[in-house]
């Protein structure tokens, strides 16, 4: 399946998206895909910005299927593909949380995850590292290839943070 920061999503529902006809967003490439099989997320070079392309990890992504976003045609020569939480880095928001999906795999290929800040922690889990980290797996399985993270810091721990995970 293709998803592009630009792209507009078929209104035909049995229509498989395909590099001329791309899912618009992240969350819409999920939502309009079958969720109990191997899915995999070519994303066309861009920015990927705001709440339909960034998780954050108020979310809690749990996986009940492998789940792979690859960066697609990335070259030397060609635009990168680019998580963005943008200026200021959204500093209560992150990137992810990963939970619970031991059992299945996200694999990242390819990307840059940028500007991703979670400078302090919701005040009722203040005392939980994983809410200090704006990258967390925690009991799950997470396989990273060619993965830029710049610009990302944490209250505590660092950009990311696993616990009881299986991290390649």
């Amino acid at each position: 399946y293709f998803v592009s920061p630009g792209g507009e999503a078929s209104h035909d529902p049995d229509a498989l998206n395909s590099l001329t006809n791309p899912f618009p967003n992240l969350k819409a490439a999920m939502a309009g895909t079958r969720p109990n099989e191997l899915r995999t997320f070519m994303l066309l070079p861009g920015m990927y910005m705001g709440p339909s392309n960034i998780f954050g990890v108020d979310e809690e992504l749990v996986l009940s299927y492998p789940l792979s976003i690859v960066a697609y045609n990335t070259t030397m020569e060609s635009p990168e593909t680019v998580f963005d939480c943008g200026p200021g880095g959204a500093p209560n928001r992150g990137f992810m949380h990963l939970k619970d999906s031991v059992n299945q795999m996200l694999m990242l290929e390819g990307v840059t995850i940028r500007n991703c800040n979670l400078r302090q922690p919701k005040p009722q889990h203040a005392h939980h590292a994983i809410q200090t980290s704006p990258f967390q797996v925690t009991n799950g399985r997470l396989t990273m290839l060619n993965v830029t993270i710049e610009d990302c810091e944490g209250v505590a721990f660092g950009a990311m943070w696993a616990s009881k995970s299986l991290l390649t």
